[in-house]
């Protein structure tokens, strides 16, 4: 009777190791750990740090394993605790389909400008479905929470290519690169303010809802952009100083309404450096902008931005 048992035992056992998956079928992928590359939780100092992230990724068996196909970022925007901002739904960062043995890429992205916490999260999936996932968490934190207004400073690049990092949500100082919103219902929602090359190599802020935007199509895709948030833009006489006396969310308020609305209200027109502007967003949010650096280059215009907007 016992050896019956055994028998059998042994039959059941074999047919769960027929049909469970042998182990290690999934794709190899890994974050490339140095100094120059973010792989791991991280607390920063800097609102609106530059980081990079370099992702590599292989078959463990390249004669018999399924090819790579599909590599998504997403990420989840949480706000620190007690911080008026609402939490953003998961956004879809990256999205991209192949085949192949192998695959490397290395994001260059902006941290989150306000107080609260970014999970970064990396798949990496084959043609039979399996995915190995790889996240790291930032933590930011912002001194500005007795402020009446977020100050931040970000770095802009005219869409010129989809890498681009030309769209900004301008309450919470995301900046996101053109492939990012150019498919994006969820992420075209949340910008405000776009970089656009102006003549010359020069550099300028639109509004989504500009007509210009239209020529940045191969760029962001802006025919498929159905929900556009309107953002009136203004010029000022003010130097730095007056600029850095803004401490108020009346002051800001005060600015916008003073300034000459142009014939163009939809459009900054070339940046200058050292000039300040003045917006409001289409959820009524008023905020100043001082240019701190301009680079005009037909290749890749840029622009440093320090940007003062009041809160909730």
């Amino acid at each position: 009777m016992a050896l019956r048992l055994s028998v059998i035992c042994l039959l059941v056992l074999s047919g769960l190791a027929a049909c469970t998956p042998e182990p290690g079928s999934e794709p190899r992928f890994n974050f490339v750990g140095s100094s120059r590359f973010t792989s791991n939780d991280r607390l920063l100092t800097t609102p609106g740090d530059t980081l990079t992230t370099r992702v590599t990724g292989d078959l463990r068996d390249s004669l018999n394993d399924p090819l790579l196909q599909h590599y998504t970022i997403t990420v989840d925007y949480t706000p620190k605790e007690k911080d008026e901002e609402k939490k953003l739904p998961q956004l879809v960062y990256f999205d991209t389909t192949f085949s192949s043995l192998n695959f490397n890429y290395q994001l260059t992205f902006g941290a989150r400008t306000t107080s609260g916490y970014e999970r970064w999260k990396h798949t990496l999936t084959n043609a039979d479905g399996k995915a190995v996932s790889r996240s790291y968490l930032l933590t930011v934190r912002n001194p500005d929470s007795l402020k009446a207004y977020h100050p931040y400073k970000v770095f802009l690049q005219a869409a010129r290519r989809t890498s681009s990092r030309s769209t900004l949500n301008a309450r919470q100082g995301l900046v996101f690169p053109g492939f990012t919103v150019r498919d994006n219902p969820a992420a075209q929602q949340l910008v405000d303010l776009i970089a656009l090359p102006s003549a010359a190599g020069g550099i300028e802020l639109a509004s989504p809802t500009d007509a210009t935007v239209a020529a940045a199509a191969p760029v962001l895709n802006s025919t498929a952009w159905l929900t556009r948030n309107a953002t009136t833009i203004r010029q000022t006489s003010l130097a730095q100083a007056q600029f850095s006396l803004l401490t108020k969310a009346t002051d800001l308020v005060a600015l916008y309404d003073s300034a000459k609305v142009s014939t163009t209200p939809t459009r900054s027109g070339a940046l200058v450096k050292e000039k300040v502007l003045t917006f409001r967003t289409a959820a009524g949010r008023t905020g100043a902008i001082y240019v701190e650096d301009v680079t005009n280059n037909t290749a890749l215009p840029r622009a440093t931005l320090q940007v003062r907007i009041d809160k909730e």
